[in-house]
């Protein structure tokens, strides 16, 4: 389960704070998503992952990104 979902004009953002090992079925869930929703009408997904090191609490979503 990701830790939020980020609703954007364009496309929808999963992110997770977790260790890089971890990533390989959120990026595969997002891809299946994002092709699903795109071919219906719906928005691009994409994955953010966030090294649990990177998680200072001044940073903005935008600084990730």
């Amino acid at each position: 389960m990701p830790d939020f979902v980020v609703e954007a004009e364009d496309f929808v953002l999963m992110v997770e704070a977790k260790a890089r090992k971890e990533m390989t079925a959120a990026i595969r869930w997002c891809k299946h998503a994002s092709e699903y929703l795109l071919e219906n009408g719906g928005k691009e997904w994409k994955y953010l992952l966030v090294s649990h090191d990177d998680v200072i609490e001044k940073n903005t979503l935008s600084a990730y990104i």
